[in-house]
């Protein structure tokens, strides 16, 4: 089975999506589709666990919290 993380909407500006293991290290950074309403990031490559999910861009950032089972 695919493992995904998707985001939805709109972005405006460039976005990258960067993702921290609960330790804060880096484990993966992908930059997002402007163009899209709907980015998907293959994620089968993370174990299970607790992940922070961080967007970035130059006008705003997000922070999310994540579980990958």
């Amino acid at each position: 089975m695919s493992k995904t993380v998707v985001v939805k909407g709109q972005l405006n500006t460039d976005t990258s999506a960067v993702i921290y293991d609960i330790q804060g290290r880096l484990v993966l950074q992908q930059a997002l589709e402007t163009s899209n309403t709907t980015n998907t990031i293959n994620v089968n490559a993370l174990k299970t666990g607790i992940y922070i999910v961080e967007l970035k861009s130059n006008k705003q950032n997000r922070t999310l919290k994540i579980i990958i089972n």
